[in-house]
């Protein structure tokens, strides 16, 4: 799995919504993560960093830090992943399409979600 796979991966189960991750989950983030850095112990294309940081974040933590992921994973997109598919014009095209808001917990979520 590349980063850039990883990051669609995980951005598309945060899509999905729901609760809080459980402990089964975030045992299988962890698990695709490593998926990442067996096919390349040394990742550099895009979503790398969001990678690097989400390693450093399931060793150094105990508590999972939802939120802070998601914004993080959210800067990966804006930053390394988007950028990639075309100029400001068309981000501004795919943000506009992609701008369905998010509800989780039965609660609007005015953060958009970057894929």
């Amino acid at each position: 799995m590349t980063p850039r796979d990883f990051c669609y991966w995980l951005q598309g189960s945060f899509e999905l919504g729901g609760k809080d991750l459980n402990n089964k989950q975030i045992e299988i983030i962890a698990s695709h993560l490593k998926l990442v850095f067996t096919y390349n112990p040394h990742p550099k294309d895009e979503g790398a960093t969001f990678c690097y940081f989400m390693k450093g974040h399931l060793q150094d933590n105990k508590e999972f830090n939802e939120k802070y992921i998601k914004n993080e994973l959210n800067k990966c997109f804006k930053h390394e992943i988007d950028p990639i598919y075309g100029d400001e014009s068309m981000q501004n095209q795919l943000n506009e399409i992609h701008s369905v808001q998010h509800i989780v917990d039965g609660k609007l979520q005015d953060t958009l979600m970057r894929c």
